[in-house]
């Protein structure tokens, strides 16, 4: 089964092939924004990231949470 990609141009709302479309490439190294670590680790500091990711995860839910008036109780 074939398949067709169209893209459209969100400002002249024209089709556009694959060749007239832009390409974009971000890559992160080294950096930690908003409390998560987002870089490359060696096995035992790829573990303390993941848990500090997963710690201040639940903190920001927590957090988006409470703003929106929800109450928790131990």
């Amino acid at each position: 089964m074939a398949t067709t990609t169209i893209h459209l141009c969100d400002i002249c709302k024209n089709s556009k092939g694959q060749t007239d479309l832009a390409s974009l490439k971000i890559e992160v190294k080294g950096l930690k924004k908003k409390g998560f670590v987002i870089e490359y680790h060696s096995d035992e500091e790829g573990k303390q990231a993941e848990a500090q990711n997963k710690v201040t995860l639940e903190d920001k839910i927590y957090e988006i949470l409470s703003d929106m008036g929800v109450v928790f109780q131990n």
